[in-house]
């Protein structure tokens, strides 16, 4: 008995024999081929072919009419194309004939007078063989029609981000031109920023976890890089956010009493293992003399974060970054001053650092990218009452210190959280 797989497949016979043709045909029936077709006329060969696209063709090498050899020559293009295989029926034992016939495209051969057994066992191999070639065929077909068509979709997504992009410069140029804020313009563009950024996240992330199936290498690869690229835009796009409510004030002040050093100790430790991995030696100096302060805690611990993982970040290893905080000269302020000795900064550059704090810096010590660092920092300190001072040396590193008072001054732009229901 052949397999499911052999008995769904057609068969081709070619033979000037009638009675051969006859006897090929009745074995393979009652062994379960389900569809054989024959002729006896070499000439309509081609296009019998091209019609019926069978799995097996059962050729023979010698007819009066036409060479078998210069016919399997002829058929061999078209048998390539629908996915056929080619076996030989011959009377001829002669090795070099049946040499000859492989090198022109045969695939098989069976002798005559034939075993019935012999024949339906070659036949059903290249059957079976055929059919799961053109399955599989089949399937990456589809599967390349799926890629293609999510591939679209992304490029519409991709477009619209596009799209959008250019309306939130076109929106910025004309809101500035009304007098509007930055934070305003964000506020009404944000939404359509986001929704094509979180589509294209959401279609990346499906396709490199090939959730509706396997995609080729190279497509996940593209999907991986167009996930990062979403994701790191998306960041952009918050940090921008954060630093514009800051410049507008739009964020409120959750003022209380809190002790800075356990602050500023708590938001080094979280760094000490981010600056361990990178060879950093990372030191903390609590000065005595600490007393609380009045200030926004978490605020307070995001400057400290942000400059603290900024100078790690940008030292090289078995370099070193120094925290220190404590009571200013005076004791109506604190003082905080991370030094590091990483890259110098030109003088002339200090300004534009300042204003890209939390940038790469390139050879030459000027900032590169697109971070949100400073910025955001610089906005908490003065939203904080203090102020915030750069000092880079040759060989010697980076200084930035941040002076806070023990108290907000009474016109600082403060809200504290709303009282829970019910006080």
């Amino acid at each position: 008995m052949i397999s499911d797989v052999a008995s769904t497949s057609r068969v081709l016979v070619i033979d000037d024999d009638p009675q051969s043709i006859e006897l090929v045909k009745r074995v393979l029936t009652r062994a379960g081929f389900g569809a054989v077709e024959a002729t006896s006329e070499p000439g309509i060969a081609l296009s019998l072919l091209r019609e019926l696209e069978p799995h097996v063709v059962l050729l023979d090498l010698n007819m009066p009419q036409i060479d078998g050899l210069a016919l399997l020559e002829a058929l061999r293009g078209e048998a390539d194309r629908v996915g056929s295989s080619i076996i030989m029926l011959t009377g001829a034992a002669d090795q070099a004939v049946q040499v000859t016939a492989l090198q022109r495209g045969a695939s098989d051969f069976v002798t005559k007078p034939f075993e019935h057994s012999v024949l339906v066992a070659r036949v059903a191999g290249a059957a079976e063989m055929r059919e799961l070639q053109r399955r599989l065929r089949d399937q990456n077909d589809r599967l390349q029609e799926a890629v293609a068509a999510r591939t679209a979709r992304l490029q519409e997504t991709l477009d619209i981000l596009t799209r959008a992009e250019a309306e939130l410069k076109r929106s910025l140029e004309h809101t500035a031109a009304q007098g509007k804020t930055r934070a305003e313009v964000v506020a009404e563009l944000a939404h359509e920023l986001r929704t094509p950024l979180s589509a294209i996240c959401g279609f990346s992330d499906m396709m490199r976890r090939q959730q509706f199936g396997p995609i080729p290498p190279r497509y996940r690869e593209y999907a991986e890089d167009i996930h990062s690229a979403g994701m790191h835009v998306l960041q952009v796009i918050n940090g921008f956010l954060d630093v514009t409510k800051a410049e507008a004030r739009q964020e409120p002040l959750s003022v209380s009493m809190v002790d800075i050093g356990t602050i500023v100790s708590d938001s080094v430790k979280l760094m000490s293992a981010e600056a361990e991995k990178t060879g950093v030696d990372l030191r903390l100096d609590v000065k005595p003399g600490i007393e609380q302060v009045e200030t926004d805690r978490a605020k307070l611990m995001q400057i400290v974060l942000n400059m603290t993982s900024n100078a790690v970040k940008f030292t090289p290893s078995g370099g070193s970054v120094t925290v220190e905080v404590g009571p200013d000269i005076g004791g109506g302020a604190y003082f905080v001053v991370l030094r590091d000795t990483g890259m110098a900064i030109d003088p002339g550059d200090l300004a534009d650092v300042t204003r890209s704090f939390g940038q790469p810096r390139s050879a030459g010590g000027k900032p590169k990218g697109s971070g949100f660092g400073m910025p955001l920092t610089r906005q908490y300190v003065e939203m904080l009452g203090g102020t915030l001072t750069i000092t880079s040396r040759p060989g010697q590193g980076t200084a930035v210190t941040i002076r806070l008072p023990k108290s907000l001054p009474a016109d600082q732009y403060r809200e504290t959280a709303p009282s829970p229901v019910g006080d």
